[in-house]
């Protein structure tokens, strides 16, 4: 299973509190949703468990200072995830929002009222280097 990160490269664009994303992660997966917390400074500290009835498991991590959400899953749970996470953001971040890969090999710009179905077939390869 891949894992997909959205996070902005302009400090304080992407901010999420626990609070905000668990909350939002409820409305969203209503009934289907657990989370799990750590005070492990190296693990993420709430991890939502995803389990919709017919499609398989996947997790939702918000990161530590809440500048980035990560998640694994199939191709459609991670790009509904990205749309969905850029849906709790302003219309103006104040900056790029980003879908990428941990190594940054790939990305999907995410503008304001992206879907899932924008995003899946939408990567831009780029060799290893980040986007500018």
């Amino acid at each position: 299973m891949a894992e997909l990160i959205v996070w902005s490269p302009v400090e304080g664009v992407v901010h999420l509190t626990d609070a905000d994303f668990r909350a939002a992660a409820e409305r969203k997966w209503t009934g289907a949703v657990t989370f799990r917390t750590s005070e492990d400074p190296q693990m993420p500290p709430v991890t939502a468990d995803v389990e919709v009835p017919g499609q398989r498991s996947f997790q939702v991590f918000l990161l530590r200072g809440g500048d980035a959400v990560v998640t694994d899953g199939s191709e459609e749970q991670m790009a509904e995830v990205a749309a969905w996470v850029r849906s709790l953001l302003p219309e103006e971040p104040g900056g790029r929002i980003w879908f990428t890969d941990p190594g940054c090999t790939g990305h999907y710009d995410l503008p304001h009222g992206v879907t899932p179905q924008d995003v899946i077939g939408s990567w831009v390869e780029h060799g290893g280097e980040a986007p500018t």
